[in-house]
C-alpha cells in the first residue's frame, strides 16, 4: 500500500464515538482518522440507500455499525446480514430486500429498523445506541 492510499478499517478498531466531544456534528464532519464521513462510508460499502441513515448516525457521535455483515444465532447458523448492525446493541436496519431475515433476527432478540427509519424511530435507534453494554 502506498503512502496516501486509504485501508478499510475494521469494525472491531473503529472507536465508539466518530466524532470528537468537542466537535459539532456537521454533515461534512470529519472521523477520527481525519477523513470524511463519506469516504468512511464508501469505504465500509454502505449502500446509497443506508448512507444518509449511517452519516447521521455517526454526527450524533453513536457508534460506527458493521455494514452487511452476516448475524449469526446462537447455534452459529446465519440469521441474517442486516445492512447496518450493531452487535453488542443487538440491533439490525433491513433494507426492503432484507426483510426476509427479520423474523429471524427478531425471534434471536434482535431490535429490528426497515429502511426509510421514521424520525420517531430514528429517535428510538439513538437512545438504544447511547446505551452503554
Amino acid at each position: 500500500m502506498e503512502k496516501g492510499d486509504l485501508a478499510p478499517l475494521p469494525a472491531a478498531t473503529v472507536p465508539k464515538r466518530a466524532l470528537p466531544e468537542e466537535q459539532e456534528p456537521e454533515e461534512s464532519a470529519i472521523g477520527l482518522d481525519g477523513s470524511p464521513l463519506e469516504v468512511l462510508a464508501d469505504e465500509l460499502l454502505v449502500s446509497d440507500e443506508a448512507r444518509p441513515l449511517f452519516l447521521r448516525i455517526l454526527a450524533q457521535r453513536l457508534p460506527v455499525p458493521l455494514v452487511g455483515e452476516d448475524v449469526a444465532g446462537q447455534d452459529g447458523l446465519v440469521l441474517g446480514s442486516p445492512e447496518l448492525s450493531w452487535e453488542e446493541h443487538r440491533v439490525a436496519i433491513l433494507l426492503l430486500e432484507q426483510e426476509c431475515c427479520r423474523k429471524a433476527l427478531e425471534g434471536d432478540g434482535w431490535r429490528c429498523f426497515g429502511m426509510p427509519v421514521a424520525e420517531d424511530n430514528f429517535d428510538a435507534l439513538c437512545q438504544i445506541l447511547a446505551r452503554e453494554r
